[in-house]
């Protein structure tokens, strides 16, 4: 491995803006930071203040309008850059039928250069599990309760692997989002201490943070302070306390720092309109209280403590006199405990700052204060180098080589999985004995006719439905993967699409094949070897044809969720116009054109040419129609139900285009849902 190349970041006036209806909505207001290599970096701020959208912003994962700019070295984003970066999201997106170090090993595959051997792979994986401190649980399997798969690693352990999938290429620059989120306090600090092991090679990472423990903040070199897209202050963290000693802001003793500076900044020009409410209630409250009422007026402060206050107490009488009316919907969304948190309430008395704390104004002369500070002076005199920077680039691997690659991930993660394969594998038997329980009295007389078609068409459904189920259910989990590899530039989606493909074929193979085995003989269909095998190949164009038309779902929607609602309405037309439901030359001509699309109407008309042909049928005393026995042999019954003409193997050549088409539709709309993910 090549070493690795420091990398300052500058951003330079930098606004981002988003399209709302009302015009363009501002996100980030005028930033400017210049953070030196090896760094580690912490983004804070309330909840909207802007933190992940920097983070995503530096990361050149944002589609908006945006000024300014953003330089690695004297590089704006770009392909190459982006082969130096790495970005560790917030979920902890991987294949959780793997294990760590499988999963390690199969992004160094995909991601590091031909150039370098297998042997050489393997030790970068096993020195990133040494030093993430994974190395006890880097042959247990992930898991996931959801996926139905045990939970093998704790949560901490799975952030470490999130970690070190985005340090097997050995990037410059490292992007955290939100590392310590759902940890426990002695997890957090591991994570965040390994963190800053990473940079004492000189790698630059930035890392959005959520209510950092005060022995966690410490660790960190550099902070961003955000404010509603503004930027409070920039700097190291040892110089914060002084800096806001100097307008006279003192954190109280024994207070976590970084809920300090946060709280000192979180409230918004919304906010400003429920504190002009307050006031105004507050006053009128005053007026019809009762002595039980405590209404506690802190004076020296000018604020007021609705906490123990108890409307029910007010008199009925006097209710009507308030102007309640006045009140907006969202009062009951003021935070309280912040109006009277004693830790808002700083020694402002030199005027240095305008505006009461937590308001709009209080903000606004915070930035003001910051842009005309030393700090800023500094970090706009930190100078953009003007050298171009060598990567040490190397050619990547081959698209054939990736595809071969992602479908051994596949398989191995259905090795890891036995007892879901041996489901799947158990499932087809089982359900053929249970139809074939219920269908074993079909007998060839006039009644047997009907059933027999009942079982036919019960067979072309179920080899549909079956894969589709899978599908909608499986998918989801690898495309949430795909979506965060395809952001490391990792492979393109057709190799994605490929791989997925050819791990599902063996079951929608043997699946198909195993009900067709077992239901065949016992339920006294044709069982000469002709008759079987084009039941059985059918059987498994129809099991396709439902994977397929699973996937297209599955990628065209954004949410499980709306998968499993849109596919049952798509599945019912293909169950009218199959020429089960009803006979297809009495449809209507607006709607005859269906008939042509649906591919359970191509597979149910050969099952049932293939079964009826060279059948021999005949009739109890009562079937008999004037003494006639209706139908006597199948193709008499094929040529009555307009099956005659049947042509196989035109049928499954309309069901391959089916299954080509729909997946040339799951390409398209995985490529835009990754282009989407792309500019979140």
């Amino acid at each position: 491995m090549s070493e690795i190349t420091k990398i300052p970041i500058f951003v330079r006036d930098f606004s981002f803006n988003v399209k709302t209806k009302k015009g363009y909505k501002t996100i980030l207001d005028h930033i400017n930071l210049s953070i030196p290599s090896g760094s580690l970096v912490a983004i804070i701020g309330a909840s909207g203040a802007g933190k992940t959208t920097l983070l995503n912003s530096i990361a050149g994962r944002v589609s908006g309008k945006s000024e300014g700019s953003i330089l690695f070295g004297n590089e704006p984003h770009s392909n190459r850059i982006n082969k130096i970066l790495s970005y560790v999201t917030q979920q902890d997106t991987m294949h959780t039928n793997l294990t760590p170090r499988q999963i390690l090993r199969f992004v160094s595959d995909l991601r590091l250069p031909k150039t370098i051997k297998k042997q050489e792979k393997n030790q970068i994986v096993e020195n990133i599990l040494k030093s993430l401190q994974i190395e006890h649980c880097a042959n247990t399997i992930v898991g996931s309760p959801e996926s139905g798969i045990k939970r093998g690693i704790s949560g901490g352990e799975m952030k470490r692997v999130n970690i070190g999938m985005g340090l097997v290429t050995n990037p410059s620059v490292i992007l955290v989002d939100e590392p310590t989120s759902g940890l426990d306090a002695q997890t957090a600090y591991l994570c965040t201490s390994i963190l800053k092991d990473l940079t004492k090679d000189g790698r630059t990472i930035i890392s959005t943070i959520h209510q950092p423990r005060q022995s966690i903040f410490e660790l960190f070199d550099y902070l961003v302070l955000l404010s509603h897209g503004k930027l409070v202050y920039f700097g190291p963290i040892n110089e914060i306390e002084n800096y806001f000693a100097k307008m006279n802001f003192f954190p109280p003793r024994n207070t976590n720092l970084a809920d300090w500076l946060i709280d000192l900044v979180s409230l918004s020009e919304g906010e400003l309109k429920k504190e002009e409410t307050i006031n105004k209630l507050s006053k009128e409250l005053s007026v019809y209280q009762k002595d039980e009422i405590q209404l506690d007026i802190i004076h020296d402060k000018n604020e007021i403590d609705l906490n123990e206050i108890d409307l029910n107490e007010i008199d009925k009488d006097k209710e009507d006199d308030l102007e309640i009316q006045d009140i907006p919907d969202d009062f009951e969304e003021i935070d309280l405990d912040k109006i009277t948190n004693p830790n808002f309430i700083q020694n402002n008395s030199n005027g240095i700052i305008k505006g009461e704390v937590g308001t709009l104004e209080f903000i606004k002369s915070l930035v003001k204060y910051y842009n005309n500070s030393n700090l800023m002076k500094k970090t706009l005199s930190m100078k953009i180098p003007k050298q171009r920077m060598d990567l040490h680039l190397e050619r990547p691997v081959n698209l054939f080589r990736k595809t071969l690659i992602l479908t051994k991930r596949g398989f191995y993660g259905l090795r890891n999985q036995k007892r879901y394969v041996l489901q799947r594998l158990l499932e087809p038997a089982i359900s053929a004995c249970i139809v074939a329980w219920v269908f074993s009295a079909i007998s060839n007389n006039q009644s047997g006719i009907s059933d027999k078609i009942g079982l036919l068409f019960f067979i072309g459904l179920s080899q549909m439905m079956i894969p589709i189920i899978s599908v909608l259910f499986v998918l989801p989990k690898e495309k949430a993967v795909f979506l965060r590899e395809s952001m490391d530039s990792a492979y393109p989606t057709v190799c994605f699409f490929i791989s997925k493909v050819l791990t599902d074929l063996p079951f929608e193979i043997l699946v198909p094949t195993i009900f067709a085995v077992i239901i065949t003989p016992i339920t006294g269909l044709q069982t000469n070897p002709k008759h079987w095998l084009i039941l059985i190949l059918f059987c498994i164009l129809s099991a396709n044809a439902g994977s397929a038309f699973g996937l297209m779902i599955s990628t065209g929607t954004r949410t499980p969720e709306a998968a499993l609602l849109i596919a049952p309405s798509m599945l019912i037309p293909m169950v009218i116009f199959c020429g089960f439901v009803i006979n297809l030359d009495n449809i209507t001509k607006a709607l005859s054109w269906i008939k042509y699309i649906d591919p359970l109407k191509y597979s149910f008309a050969s099952i049932v040419k293939n079964e009826f042909t060279g059948l021999k049928f005949t009739c109890t005393q009562s079937e008999l129609v004037q003494g006639v026995c209706p139908i006597t042999t199948g193709e008499q019954f094929l040529k009555l139900k307009g099956f005659y003409n049947v042509n196989y193997w035109e049928n499954a050549l309309f069901i391959i285009a089916f299954i080509l088409l729909s997946w040339g539709l799951s390409v398209y709309f995985l490529s835009k849902a990754r282009k989407r993910e792309a500019g979140r």
